[in-house]
């Protein structure tokens, strides 16, 4: 099956997240050190900028006196080699975005493989041909495979609690 776009559907709900993967203790730590690093790293490059509105906030609230003025041109200077950074770094990203948008659309998309019918199908999975359609009829099923031959079966419905 395929949607209105050709190709696969979407996965929903987007974005997929895995949540409950057990990790490493190694790998938790390093998170948290990077995360940590990059909150510092965010920190030194905003100093100047932390420490005018704080300047401000503490003169705004008569702790400080005769603080000075921001000068935005000496700003400008300072920020100049984070923008050519910036400006790098989109560029190297914008040229990547445009090779996998090329890479896209010169590639083509392999055909899906034609669907086994139902007697091929039920013999790669060791079952009986009319049990697998009948499956295929479920709108849930629990399959279970023992060695290499599967079965499924429809889960029981919900009984209600007996009241005590």
């Amino acid at each position: 099956m395929s949607h209105a776009g050709g190709g696969l559907p979407p996965i929903t709900p987007w974005p997929p997240l895995i949540t409950a993967a057990a990790q490493p203790r190694w790998m938790v730590w390093r998170d948290r050190l990077l995360t940590l690093g990059a909150w510092l790293l965010l920190a030194l490059l905003c100093r100047n900028a932390l420490i005018t509105i704080s300047g401000e906030v503490m003169q705004s609230l008569g702790l400080a006196e005769n603080v000075p003025a921001p000068d935005f041109h000496e700003h400008m200077r300072r920020m100049q080699p984070y923008w050519v950074a910036v400006g790098l770094l989109l560029l190297w990203v914008g040229t990547w975005a445009m090779v996998w948008v090329l890479r896209r659309r010169l590639t083509r998309p392999a055909p899906m493989p034609e669907p086994l019918d139902p007697p091929s199908e039920a013999a790669r999975h060791g079952a009986d041909p009319a049990a697998l359609l009948a499956w295929r009829d479920m709108r849930i099923a629990i399959v279970h495979v023992n060695e290499g031959r599967m079965h499924a079966v429809a889960p029981e419905p919900k009984q209600a609690d007996a009241a005590p």
